[in-house]
């Protein structure tokens, strides 16, 4: 998994699978998930 284009509000989170349930997705029509993250402004 890793990080890219960081922003104040957020950044992008690449992943090449993700674990559900036990069980391991992949991507049918591309290389990688992408999620958009916000940060915890929490203090």
């Amino acid at each position: 998994m890793t990080t890219n284009e960081h922003s104040p509000n957020g950044r992008w989170i690449y992943c090449r699978s993700i674990r559900k349930n036990g069980r391991v997705i992949y991507p049918k029509k591309g290389q990688f998930f992408r999620f958009w993250v916000d940060d915890d402004k929490k203090k």
